[in-house]
């Protein structure tokens, strides 16, 4: 993208690489609406009176980037006519576009969700990494999931972790070996993390315009009962001993949100750290949602995951995550169609 011209490049197995002229998507609006995710004044989060407005400026947002970028690369793949099962789709994205929600782009009469399933990935090497994980252990006895969440932080909101921490375990039941960590501190979840297959972390988290420092939100090891907190950084997971890791969901607020449009080229939010240091599936979220839609949609995911899995037999596929949290999204835009910030931010990262 460039002040003088816009293009999007498509890759797929029949055609190689293939450039798309995108002459309605301008560099100055992109800027713009990205600007608009972004910062005190964004419009994803704000007081409950400001609520329809922020609504409709997000609408507005999305139908422009289904019209400009979304649907000419749709209808350019051959994919505003689909037969069977849905296709799935990879966006690659960088700079302000890295911020926008193409899953979501659309209007009433027609959504990304309605015609694709939708997948983010970094870069095309991160997703052949992550396709060649194997996810055979998500069908094994010995399955291990680490459940650890933050009810209570300092200096931000609480989260309704209880509640998301039993619908998930009622889901599992004894599929699974489930370690639930409450209050957390840090070295727990991270000697957790190095046993577990799924890991579901409900907390507040920290985006960085440092990438590095970017993260979660934990209590403090030396000190749980202190009113302070400690910081999980994307630069202590990449030492992390990953080799079970298959599945990260990140219930917590922005995990997905990147703060600078001017790093094109680096990975700036926590989601996508995440996927590259081992996990070849994460859940995140572009920007804070309330908890009833965070514990909907993770039913949801985890109902459908594992409803999957016992149709997969002996054999599974990666398709299986991306599936279940496409269903849990469509389910809640379904129910509350009209609810664009609590069923939009909901984001699928890898294979």
């Amino acid at each position: 993208m460039s002040l003088n011209r816009s293009d999007a490049l498509l890759v797929t197995q029949h055609d190689g690489v293939t450039s798309l002229s995108l002459p309605d998507l301008k560099e100055t609006e992109l800027e713009e609406y990205a600007r608009k995710l972004m910062g005190s004044g964004k419009i994803t989060s704000g007081l409950p009176s400001t609520k329809s407005l922020r609504q409709q400026r997000l609408k507005g947002m999305l139908e422009w980037l289904w019209n400009v970028a979304v649907r000419p690369v749709l209808q350019q793949l051959r994919l505003l006519t689909p037969e069977g099962p849905l296709p799935h789709i990879w966006w690659v994205t960088s700079g302000p576009m890295g911020m926008m929600p193409l899953h979501a782009a659309g209007n009433a009469a027609h959504t990304t969700t309605d015609y694709v399933v939708s997948s983010y990935i970094p870069t095309l090497k991160s997703l052949h990494y992550a396709r060649e994980r194997n996810l055979q252990p998500l069908l094994s006895s010995t399955l291990n999931m680490l459940i650890a969440a933050m009810p209570q932080t300092p200096n931000m909101p609480p989260l309704a972790t209880e509640k998301e921490v039993e619908v998930i375990t009622q889901v599992f039941d004894d599929r699974a070996s489930i370690t639930t960590l409450i209050q957390p501190t840090k070295s727990q979840v991270l000697q957790s993390m190095e046993q577990s297959h799924i890991v579901h972390l409900a907390c507040h988290g920290r985006v960085h315009i440092s990438p590095k420092w970017s993260h979660l939100i934990l209590n403090p090891s030396e000190d749980p009962s202190s009113f302070k907190s400690e910081e999980l950084t994307i630069e202590e997971l990449v030492g992390l001993r990953r080799e079970p890791a298959l599945i990260a969901y990140l219930s917590a607020c922005s995990t997905a949100e990147m703060v600078d449009i001017g790093t094109e080229d680096e990975i700036t939010h926590l989601a996508h750290a995440f996927q590259l240091v081992g996990f070849p599936h994460v859940v995140g979220t572009l920007w804070e949602t309330d908890d009833r839609c965070a514990i909907e949609v993770a039913e949801t995911f985890y109902k459908t995951l594992t409803e999957q899995l016992q149709k997969c037999g002996e054999s599974i596929g990666h398709e299986v995550v991306s599936y279940a949290l496409h269903v849990a999204v469509c389910r809640l835009k379904k129910k509350k169609p009209g609810n664009v910030l609590g069923w939009a931010p909901f984001v699928h990262i890898g294979a």
